[in-house]
This record gives C-alpha cells, structure tokens and sequence, in this order.
C-alpha cells in the first residue's frame, strides 16, 4: 500500500535537502530500538531512497525535491494499515515543522 506526501516551501534546495538530512538522522536516533539495517541511497536524479527494517518489517520509500516541493513516496505493508492516520499525521507534522522559514 502507498503513502504519499507532498509539501510546499519557500527554502533553497540546499537549505531543505540540509534540513531533511538532520531530520532523518535524529529520526533514525530515536528510533534505533526499533529501526535496523537503515539505508539512505542518493539517486542521479537528486532524490534519495529510503530503506529499513522496522521491528523485522522492510519498509522503504523515496523523497523527491522539486523547486519549492518536496515529495515522499512509501510503501507501507497491509500489515500496518491500522497505524496509517498515525504515520501520516507524524510525517506531515515533522515536515511542516522543518519547512518552517
């Protein structure tokens, strides 16, 4: 099942892509209990993909940054459809809170 996100800004790419990098890692510090074999893959297009194993669960997604946008992209299992109001409402809080000037 996807989830997807998309999110206007007013940041340079440098600024945002900086800002995301620190968010992903204090994310993945936090959660170290739960989240293992983390990987983050820098594509030739710019975007970056996202893989991990959460409590034995492979998730994974990819993060696009446009001009004044970012988007998100991710799979996530049948299996955690419950949390999926949990999950979106975190991300968008997370986002919305980097983005701001």
């Amino acid at each position: 099942m996807n989830i997807e996100f998309s999110f206007r800004h007013k940041l340079s790419d440098e600024e945002v892509k900086k800002r995301v990098r620190k968010l992903i890692a204090e994310q993945s510090k936090a959660y170290q209990h739960l989240v293992r074999c983390f990987e983050s893959i820098l594509q030739t297009d710019g975007s970056w993909v996202l893989k991990c194993k959460v409590l034995g669960i492979s998730l994974s997604g990819k993060i696009e940054f446009k001009p004044g946008e970012i988007r998100a992209v991710g799979d996530l299992p049948v299996l955690l459809k419950v949390f999926l109001g949990r999950v979106r409402e975190k991300v968008e809080k997370e986002i919305n809170d980097l983005l701001k000037d």
